[in-house]
């Protein structure tokens, strides 16, 4: 299955980096393109893994009358500052 990889610089720290990317819920106040950004559940992984969260989350992204919702499932990780994102439904495998 084909994989895309990017890597970009910026002038901000990590920290703050992992809480604009994590708070998924403001998508659409930002990111071009998202219409909607809907979640269909989030839970804490187990409490064997504090600062673990699961989040199902519907996106829809538009341009002029083309639109489309992808469902992905995020796992946010407080204590290393990494989301880790699956496509689980959508137009794309």
């Amino acid at each position: 299955m084909p994989d895309y990889q990017t890597v970009r610089r910026v002038q901000h720290s990590p920290e703050k980096m992992y809480n604009i990317v994590a708070d998924i819920e403001r998508y659409p106040e930002f990111l071009p393109l998202c219409e909607k950004l809907t979640i269909l559940n989030s839970r804490e992984e187990d409490e064997s893994s504090p600062g673990k969260k699961i989040i199902e989350a519907d996106m829809t992204v538009g341009y002029k009358t083309i639109t489309q919702t992808f469902r992905s499932k995020v796992i946010l990780n407080n204590q290393n500052k990494t989301i880790q994102t699956t496509n689980i439904g959508g137009p794309f495998k």
